[in-house]
């Protein structure tokens, strides 16, 4: 009786033991799932853009140009000092008439006929516009930011109506004056790649070397 009493003890101590190393076992991996979950968080939370291209420089702007993408070859756009404006458009979708090159899909840099950025546009048109296109989101005034840059962005319907991307970004340089920037996608040529590049684009100007903002 004694000795199955003791087998019965030493039985019941073995299947705690088990049980506890099960245990630490699965909380074990269950803190290594958590941490790997939180690692990706960290990574899909990090605003960061990563700058890579070809930085070319015209007077005071500099810019990236993304792999796949090329300054307008218009002499007119080349000079930002002269001009006060400057392009930059996807090779694939560059377009050609008459000797003058454009493209379904770019960004341009203008200096704006403004001084204050809340004269650059008309609030109540783009009421109406984020109303009638059901895009409060998108259609309305707000920050957005690329990096060391920031923009006052909104989608621009007046022109194309919802058959392109056609977003307006504004912002001070350094100096004080007012840039604005069209980035437009025409029709269904949007990929994430162009939208990538766009970003790289938003992300990497500078005017007189230093960053953009909605501030002066």
């Amino acid at each position: 009786m004694k000795i199955r009493k003791l087998l019965i003890a030493m039985l019941c101590i073995a299947f705690a033991m088990a049980m506890t190393a099960c245990g630490g076992s699965k909380q074990e991996e269950a803190g290594d799932t958590g941490k790997e979950e939180e690692e990706v968080q960290e990574e899909a939370d990090d605003p960061t853009i990563e700058i890579s291209g070809a930085e070319v420089t015209s007077g005071t702007l500099t810019v990236t140009v993304p792999e796949g993408w090329e300054v307008c070859p218009n002499e007119r756009d080349n000079n930002w000092e002269a001009n006060e404006q400057y392009k930059l458009l996807e090779t694939a979708n560059k377009k050609d008439s008459a000797g003058n090159a454009y493209g379904s899909v770019y960004i341009e840099f203008r200096l704006s006929d403004y001084s204050d950025i809340a004269n650059a546009y008309n609030e109540d048109a783009l009421k109406e516009n984020a109303k009638e296109y059901k895009d409060e989101e998108n259609g309305l005034p707000k920050e957005y930011t690329f990096n060391d840059n920031t923009y006052l962005g909104f989608r621009n319907y007046g022109y194309v109506g919802d058959s392109a991307e056609d977003w307006t970004y504004l912002c001070y340089a350094a100096d004080g004056s007012l840039i604005e920037l069209r980035a437009y996608v025409d029709g269904d040529l949007g990929t994430d790649e162009n939208s990538a590049a766009m970003d790289v684009i938003m992300a990497s100007l500078k005017i007189g070397g230093e960053p953009v903002s909605v501030s002066k």
